[in-house]
């Protein structure tokens, strides 16, 4: 599969070599049984249609008027904020604004969108995982979850430099063993907010998609090993064997702090509980 590329510009159309025959294409491949000109999925407008149709959730949405900035500052008055912007067609990331507050950021989103195409859409701004799912004949051949790059601040110094004091080039494998080590055993660890324990009778989770901050007690946890099987900068996989209430990405995070350039988890997968395993699922 390769991009086309017209002088030195490339273009948002690739093309793939199938059984002799070349096939051209915007963004992904859609399966031939898709390809019958009445439903157009790479519309975000439509596919959301269509979800609402079999009863799936969507996030709020609606298309953005064509010129009148009046209309444009009543559209985006009906959203709550923060509010994405982006073409109601193609998988352009770099027409797409996120994290949308103001309604000068908003115009500015808007710009930027109409560079490449006159219709767009508004839509609330999800908080929590990336997901994307992959079939392959019907059969789930692949799941990815990933979760938002962040950085830790101290209220003083800039992002630029923070991004630069905190780069993984200066860690070496033997630091990261020694720091990981140092988890193993009897420990305390405070559970993050995103999580379902409970507060007043409410999940804790709850509190957090509203921007509230809650008091959480440390609880006592046991970490009996954990054992590196791969690292290649700034990736490390590993398998933690550790008692019940252990939260990992707490650990993740904690492990991060203490090499000093920050962690997330990236990829996660229990393998066991108990006398139960991955292997006999």
């Amino acid at each position: 599969m390769e991009q086309i590329v017209v002088g030195k510009k490339h273009l948002d159309w690739y093309y793939a070599k199938v059984n002799g025959k070349n096939i051209y294409f915007e963004s992904i491949p859609i399966q031939s049984e898709f390809l019958d000109g009445k439903m157009d999925w790479d519309n975000k407008i439509i596919l959301k249609e269509e979800l609402l149709k079999h009863g799936l959730p969507v996030p709020k949405y609606a298309k953005l008027p064509f010129f009148s900035t009046k209309s444009l500052e009543k559209t985006f008055s009906n959203f709550k904020k923060p509010v994405v912007v982006k073409p109601q067609s193609g998988s352009r990331a770099r027409h797409t604004s996120t994290n949308i507050s103001t309604f000068m950021q908003f115009k500015k989103a808007v710009t930027l969108a109409r560079q490449i195409s006159p219709y767009l859409v508004v839509e609330e701004h999800l908080e929590g995982y990336i997901c994307r799912a992959t079939t392959v004949s019907g059969v789930l051949a692949g799941f990815y979850r990933g979760s938002f790059p962040y950085i830790i601040g101290d209220n003083q110094t800039p992002i630029g430099k923070l991004i630069e004091e905190k780069s993984t080039e200066s860690v070496t494998l033997k630091q990261i063993k020694k720091v990981l080590k140092s988890f193993e055993g009897d420990s305390s660890q405070i559970p993050p907010m995103f999580s379902a324990l409970k507060h007043k009778g409410e999940p804790l989770y709850k509190f957090a998609r509203q921007g509230i901050e809650i008091e959480r007690k440390p609880r006592k946890i046991i970490i009996k090993e954990i054992k590196i099987t791969s690292w290649e900068n700034p990736y490390i996989k590993f398998t933690v064997t550790c008692g019940s209430g252990t939260y990992i990405r707490s650990l993740v995070d904690d492990i991060g702090k203490e090499l000093g350039c920050g962690g997330a988890v990236f990829l996660l997968r229990r393998t066991h509980i108990g006398s139960l395993s991955i292997d006999i699922a």
